[in-house]
């Protein structure tokens, strides 16, 4: 890697150039990015990303798992849509993956199979969910709230998200 000065790594990862990826940033913007497009010969590396401010990293660029996306948000929010809403995009900004009301990010984003259903962790319990109609909508919509026992927030297990991060009244940075 050629790194200027002052420019911030927030992680790396192997990226297999047949996978399909999911990207989503703190401000709800979300796409799918083929393997391929995330790679380069290039020694400063490739910007795949657009950002309004340089704030606005991505919370995850994780391998596509599944064909629906969950996302939750720091108002304690879950929305699940289909990952056909998104995009196949080679770079830029992608799509609304959740409607957020003034001042609000994301806090977690993850891709699975609907039949396998998602499981919830508050750092306190965790919870294993399959009937997920009540939070199932369109892609930009505003969601619902999550389940009784995670009212103070939750991510979901297995992304590598902070659990920190989505607790009540947690003004912090996620990373």
């Amino acid at each position: 890697f050629d790194i200027e000065g002052g420019d911030r790594v927030f992680w790396a990862m192997e990226i297999n150039v047949d996978q399909e990826y999911f990207v989503v940033t703190r401000l709800g913007q979300a796409f799918r990015i083929k393997g391929s497009d995330l790679v380069t010969n290039h020694r400063s590396g490739k910007q795949a990303i657009s950002f309004k401010k340089p704030e606005d990293y991505p919370i995850h660029l994780h391998p596509v798992k599944g064909t629906h996306v969950a996302s939750i948000s720091r108002g304690r929010l879950l929305l699940i849509c289909t990952l056909e809403e998104f995009p196949l995009l080679s770079k830029g900004k992608g799509v609304r993956m959740q409607r957020l009301s003034r001042g609000e990010l994301l806090v977690d984003a993850t891709t699975f199979n609907l039949s396998d259903g998602i499981t919830l962790d508050s750092g306190k319990r965790k919870r294993h969910i399959t009937e997920l109609d009540n939070w199932t909508g369109a892609r930009a919509g505003k969601g619902k709230m999550l389940p009784h026992g995670f009212l103070s927030g939750a991510v979901f297990a297995g992304t590598g998200a902070s659990i920190l991060v989505a607790g009540k009244g947690y003004t912090g940075e996620l990373f």
